[in-house]
Parts: structure tokens; sequence; C-alpha cells
């Protein structure tokens, strides 16, 4: 995602992972980015919000997922469909 742009989800992207955590449309944003290896400063500049509240998303990605760092979100985001 370029800063500026729209991002839509597909259908598959939409729905709820194989653990049913509903994912917030800007919580998949930064899941995204996330999963492209960007740091919270690079995901707050793309996403046009504060680094601390990246960090928030963060968090609660890691608490709807259960995962204990950032790279078990995205290992268990794939897991669970919510990400190709």
């Amino acid at each position: 995602i370029l800063a500026g742009q729209v991002f839509t989800p597909t259908q598959s992207e939409t729905d709820n992972g194989a653990d049913g955590a509903a994912l917030t449309p800007r919580e998949r944003e930064v899941l995204f980015c996330l999963q492209r290896g960007e740091s919270n400063k690079q995901i707050a500049r793309v996403l046009d919000i504060q680094e601390t509240t990246v960090k928030l998303h963060l968090r609660s990605l890691a608490l709807k997922l259960e995962a204990r760092n950032r790279t078990e979100v995205v290992v268990k985001a794939i897991q669970s469909g919510l990400i190709a």
C-alpha cells in the first residue's frame, strides 16, 4: 500500500480466520505491511498514523492471533488464512 492508496480487501481477506478472530480494517492494513517486513516507523508513514498507534494495532493482532511476536503474528495469520 502506497501513501494515498485505498486498501480494498478481497472476500477472503474480509473473512475471519480459523480461530474466529475478527480483524478491523486497520489491523488488516497493518498486517499486510508487517507481512512485507516493514518496520513500525515505515508502517506509520504508509498508513499516516502515529508509530504508537501501530504498536497498539500490533498488540491487538498478537492477542487475537495468540502470537508472542511480530513474526508469529504473520505466521499465524497465514496459517489461519487471513493472508496469503
